[in-house]
């Protein structure tokens, strides 16, 4: 299991610190085939990396997340990173199913409703703390609007009163506040710089 020391600031899996150095499949999850899903895993890991980004809510259509059948497609692939000996990052909700974010303002068509979250949130830990995983209760994620900071509350909240995981959020370019609603929940920061 990987747990973060708050006294010395780093990760331990099984005993030992580690450095996390994490490449993102944002949408490996579901879109890729489980042949190169392995052929992907096995490459990272000769490139040295030793955990996968990955995000649950597909930016086109909310809704496919309702069905079963997606979330067991992407439950066998965060299994088979488990069994590589890398570590799966879950991204519960990405920024475009969350109302006022930057990737709502144009399109706001994929909106996770509200009253989901929770239920939604509590199934996502059920299945993916079996994992060891670590929870990124959002993707690239700002809080522009308290309907945003209210959508990241209740998943952060849920997610981390219902596993043990070290949970935090992706925090979208150049943010580096979290409110305190939030704020309470998170385990560790992560920081992005940008894309290349």
């Amino acid at each position: 299991m990987i747990v973060v020391d708050k006294e010395d600031k780093h990760f331990v899996r099984d005993g030992r610190k580690i450095f996390y150095l994490a490449d993102t499949a944002w949408r490996g999850g579901y879109k890729a085939r489980i042949e190169d899903w392995y052929w992907y895993l096995e490459t990272r890991k000769k490139q040295g990396f030793n955990a996968i980004q990955i995000n649950l809510t597909p930016w086109e259509n909310y809704r496919a997340i309702l069905k079963n059948d997606y979330i067991d497609q992407i439950e066998e692939k965060v299994k088979i990173v488990f069994e590589k000996g890398m570590i799966p990052v879950i991204t519960v909700v990405w920024c475009g199913c969350v109302p006022g974010t930057w990737a709502t303002v144009s399109d706001s068509s994929n909106i996770l409703p509200l009253q989901t979250l929770e239920d939604f949130s509590k199934e996502v830990a059920r299945r993916f703390s079996k994992y060891n995983s670590i929870f990124f209760s959002g993707g690239d994620v700002d809080f522009r609007t308290p309907e945003a900071v209210e959508y990241y509350s209740v998943i952060t909240k849920v997610i981390k009163e219902n596993t043990n995981c070290p949970v935090s959020i992706h925090l979208a370019r150049g943010w580096t506040k979290v409110p305190s609603e939030i704020d309470q929940y998170i385990d560790f920061y992560t920081y992005q710089s940008g894309h290349d």
